[in-house]
């Protein structure tokens, strides 16, 4: 299956060339480049990991119904032998699904070709796509590239003129016709992580609502006195399941701007129940990075029985028709009708903690 799936795209490698050439007259389709993280907060910089790693994402935005793609591409490293895209990293001519393509869109059908003879490599990015699928409209992503790095310095991306004229750069659709997209060339700065740990500090335990907004502050201090950047990059995760809630995001500093100390803001609208572990990795201009996890349990809300959006003496009523058997309890009585969070839904009991809670300055109806 893995001969005939390689020998697909080998054939579509060498046709691709072959296909009539035609002008692009929508939006003109383009080739480009991001910052894979850990990165700086405007994408810039790329951050050395403890590996020796770091990483750059093509992408492709397209507004055609577009089934192939061929990006023969050449990197730039000042200085030269400070970084180098490994096979082993990056896939090898007899890979279909190199790593390269984790991640992505584009993980079958994938190709990528690494000329060995030069360093670092010239190498070419390729996709065929399968008979009912396209490379999809809008931006997306094609690769991400991982190079090995020795030093500092800088890593520029251009297309390459080494696998010319047998593969140029071009786009081609299901009629065989072929379109050459933009290419906007991208050079990225290249630094090794700080040395001195940023000192993070969040709430230990906070609640939130499911559906509803939720934020809390971060408080984050670089001892060393360097400038913190006014984004950090955060990954959430559920703590018993492991489920990524959302993959790396971006978030703004609310306060301290152009300090070395300074607060963020997190924000989400959790989708389930549960204690959940947030990881936090800021950076600051040098490259510094801290780490902080904590507990985050978010909650049920209950007590709107009669769904009418909002928590109110007409929810007490609604309950106690529903006990004296006056109106039938709707399909959702549980869990919103049990408020204290008992193993009885709609009793006396939560008709007297919602009393408590509307009058009385109760606990609110939230349940784990």
């Amino acid at each position: 299956m893995k001969k005939n799936l390689l020998s697909s795209v080998l054939v579509f490698l060498f046709l691709l060339p072959l296909w009539a050439k035609a002008q692009d007259l929508g939006v003109p389709d383009t080739v480009f480049f991001k910052a894979g993280t850990p990165c700086s907060a405007n994408g810039d910089t790329l951050y050395i990991t403890s590996a020796g790693k770091v990483y750059i994402q093509v992408w492709v935005t397209t507004d055609e119904t577009t089934k192939a793609a061929d990006i023969p591409l050449t990197n730039t490293a000042y200085p030269i032998a400070s970084a180098y895209l490994d096979t082993l990293d990056n896939g090898s001519p007899d890979q279909i699904r190199p790593a390269a393509f984790n991640g992505t869109k584009l993980t079958t059908n994938g190709l990528i070709y690494i000329n060995t003879t030069l360093h670092p490599p010239d190498f070419l990015l390729a996709h065929l796509a399968g008979f009912a699928s396209t490379i999809y409209y809008g931006d997306t992503l094609f690769a991400t590239l991982t190079y090995t790095v020795s030093d500092t310095g800088m890593i520029c991306l251009d297309t390459s003129g080494f696998f010319q004229p047998a593969h140029s750069l071009g786009f081609s659709n299901e009629q065989a016709i072929s379109w050459v997209p933009k290419f906007v060339p991208k050079c990225f700065y290249v630094r090794y992580g700080g040395s001195a740990s940023l000192q993070i500090s969040a709430p230990a335990t906070d609640t939130g609502i499911v559906g509803k907004p939720f934020s809390f502050p971060v408080q984050v201090n670089d001892p060393s006195g360097i400038l913190l950047e006014d984004g950090a990059w955060l990954l959430l995760r559920n703590l018993s399941t492991g489920e990524t809630v959302y993959g790396t995001s971006f978030i703004k500093r609310i306060s301290g701007q152009g300090t070395s100390s300074g607060v963020y803001e997190v924000s989400f609208t959790p989708a389930s129940t549960g204690q959940f572990n947030f990881e936090m990795k800021f950076s600051g201009e040098d490259g510094a990075a801290g780490f902080d996890t904590t507990k985050v349990f978010l909650l049920d809300e209950r007590g709107d029985v009669n769904g009418d959006g909002r928590i109110s003496v007409a929810d007490v009523i609604f309950m106690i028709n529903v006990i004296v058997g006056r109106t039938l309890p709707p399909a959702d009585w549980w869990p919103k009708a049990n408020v204290n969070c008992n193993q009885m839904a709609g009793d006396m009991g939560d008709v007297i903690y919602l009393v408590n809670y509307l009058f009385r300055g109760g606990p609110g109806p939230y349940c784990y």
